[in-house]
């Protein structure tokens, strides 16, 4: 695809809810994951302490749900995703899978993305909205407040966010947990 066959993409960012889903990782690997991507953002001003809290789906599909805070900004919350999918010098621990989750209210702006690894420097992520539209997210480019999401004129019918979903055991109502239900959590200051 030619670099002039996408469209950039913005939305309402602050009113989604926003998950990141990991397939078969350790509790400790996520946990330090998070707290040293933390510590790289600790250069950055105005940081705000913020809640992840974490559900493990009990059944044989092994994932680890994570609720990511509301106030969490687009380009941490992909840039993340990123960092806990392949964490330098940890590839013996990275998760079989790690999928971000976007769920808007906005008709067709739900949408999933995993980091794309056939990128050789791992620092984009690709993925497809509701309506099968595909996109690249850039991650040293995804500051802009509401992103900068890369749209492509490719739709990808098979893979709309809740099919995809539910091929990886995966059902909306696993995202809808009951808080009682999430089992722990860590604080972690991140830029607002």
């Amino acid at each position: 695809m030619k670099n002039t066959d996408h469209l950039y993409f913005q939305f309402n960012w602050k009113s989604c809810q926003k998950y990141i889903l990991c397939q078969s990782i350790e509790h400790d690997y996520l946990k330090q994951a998070i707290l040293e991507y933390s510590e790289l953002l600790k250069l950055e001003q105005s940081q705000q302490e913020h809640r992840f809290r974490y559900y493990y789906k009990k059944d044989e599909s092994d994932w680890v749900i994570i609720k990511c805070p509301d106030e969490i900004s687009f380009y941490v919350f992909h840039n993340l995703l990123g960092w806990i999918a392949a964490v330098p010098n940890c590839q013996s621990q990275w998760p079989k899978q790690a999928i971000g989750v976007v769920v808007s209210e906005e008709m067709g702006y739900s949408y999933y993305c995993h980091l794309d690894r056939r990128n050789p420097y791992q620092d984009s992520l690709i993925g497809t909205f509701d309506d099968g539209k595909t996109f690249q997210i850039s991650l040293p480019d995804a500051f802009q407040e509401n992103g900068n999401i890369m749209l492509f004129d490719v739709v990808n019918s098979q893979t709309k966010l809740w099919l995809f979903l539910k091929d990886r055991q995966i059902e909306r109502t696993d995202l809808e947990v009951l808080p009682t239900k999430w089992e722990w959590g860590v604080r972690v200051n991140f830029p607002v």
